[in-house]
């Protein structure tokens, strides 16, 4: 295991809480060879159009036929809970831009899984802070800058950094 992982590991273990049976758990997921920890991608679509990112589908018509269905992410979310997977990340391009986040959310939670989206958060509004909330979901929102001159030269759309903004503030 790289250094660098293994630090992330720790710092992300220690912002969930970590403790003793975290700490078996994980050492346990090492000797048993499970993914403690998994991502699923669930559209290349996105609002943004980042200088920097690897998504060269963005922005296609096609994009969202290469998408997998809801059945199938439920199939491999139960798979994961069957390998005892703890923590699962739903990111893409953008994943509020599927309309059936919030059916792969509650079925994640239902299974026990501890959640995390990862999201520009240009969509975020109190509703869907609100759900988030009730569903007991984390959420990470990417800041590809300080200001908003940085921002939007980045993310190449006008108003993103002050609706991101107001996402944080949520």
């Amino acid at each position: 295991q790289s250094t660098l992982l293994y630090a992330f590991n720790f710092y992300y273990m220690k912002d969930i809480g970590y403790n003793s049976k975290m700490r078996e758990l994980h050492n346990y997921s090492n000797v048993a060879r499970f993914p403690l920890y998994a991502m699923i991608d669930l559209t290349y679509r996105c609002n943004f159009r980042c200088v920097h990112c690897y998504n060269r589908l963005m922005g296609r018509h096609s994009c969202q036929s290469r998408e997998l269905s809801t059945k199938d992410i439920f199939h491999i979310i139960d798979q994961l809970v069957e390998m005892g997977t703890y923590n699962l990340g739903f990111t893409g391009g953008e994943p509020l831009l599927r309309k059936d986040l919030l059916t792969l959310l509650l079925y994640a939670r239902k299974k026990g899984l501890r959640v995390t989206i990862f999201t520009n958060g240009f969509f975020i509004n109190s509703h869907i802070c609100d759900v988030f909330k009730s569903l007991g979901i984390y959420v990470d929102i990417s800041m590809h800058g300080a200001t908003k001159e940085i921002f939007e030269k980045i993310t190449q759309v006008k108003g993103a950094y002050k609706r991101v903004m107001q996402s944080i503030g949520l």
